[in-house]
């Protein structure tokens, strides 16, 4: 499987070099993400070993490439979505050498009270014990007449799925003044490469993070081992305030 991995690292870092255009990079950056940091193949390697159940890519949304792929990805006006290019492009061959372990989804909408994506790349492993007659009815349920897909999930659903060692407590900063008696700090916990690209990260309030500590940290070293046992290298825990 590490020839695999290694493959789609390979294959990342090249389609951002030669897929993604200057206009894409500034339209992703002025929404607040760090272009430099967004590699995903350590979130899909940690779902293809099983150690959490599924990777959420929700950067990409209504960002599209050039062209046709004739699969379902092209949108009226003739143009690839960056999740379509992502799976042709970096997943395609995990999806056909393990296709009876690995799958993805396209889920149109996900909201939990703290968050709302669209069009967002949703890949899981299908021996995960997550992956049972709940998530399978899960997707069933939210699936409208049309194929798409709208998942409205509490914060703990999200959180088991992607493996977060606690969950972000619901309606943080709830835009209703009557309803907040403070405001909360959020906090982003990142798990850094030596190059300090991003492998994995989450949020959680300033709170959280200091009656968390420890459970913080071992989960840290469980995927920081697995991360070493793959490339010989090693993570770095970073916390900053968002």
């Amino acid at each position: 499987m590490n020839d695999i991995i290694n493959n789609i690292l390979i294959n990342e870092i090249k389609w951002w070099k030669e897929c993604i255009s200057e206009q894409q990079i500034d339209e992703l950056t002025s929404v607040g993400y760090n272009v430099k940091n967004l590699l995903f193949f350590g979130e899909i390697m940690f779902t293809l070993k099983g150690l959490k159940f599924l990777t959420l890519i929700t950067e990409f949304s209504n960002l599209h490439l050039g062209g046709r792929d004739g699969s379902g990805g092209t949108s009226s006006d003739g143009l690839i979505s960056l999740n379509q290019s992502f799976i042709d492009n970096i997943l395609s061959e995990p999806l056909n050498r393990f296709s009876s372990i690995f799958d993805y989804k396209i889920i149109d909408k996900l909201e939990t009270s703290n968050c709302s994506f669209k069009n967002c790349l949703l890949v899981y492993n299908k021996l995960h014990p997550l992956y049972n007659q709940e998530f399978i009815q899960l997707i069933s349920s939210s699936t409208l007449p049309n194929g798409s897909i709208e998942l409205y999930l509490k914060e703990n659903q999200l959180s088991k799925f992607l493996d977060y060692p606690f969950t972000l407590k619901e309606n943080v900063n709830n835009d209703d003044p009557s309803q907040q008696q403070q405001v909360d700090q959020i906090m982003d916990i990142g798990y850094q490469s030596e190059n300090n690209r991003v492998i994995f990260s989450y949020f959680c309030t300033f709170d959280e993070l200091k009656s968390n500590r420890d459970l913080i940290e071992s989960h840290f070293k469980k995927y920081s081992n697995i991360f070493f046992d793959t490339f010989s290298k090693e993570l770095k825990l970073k916390v900053s305030f968002t």
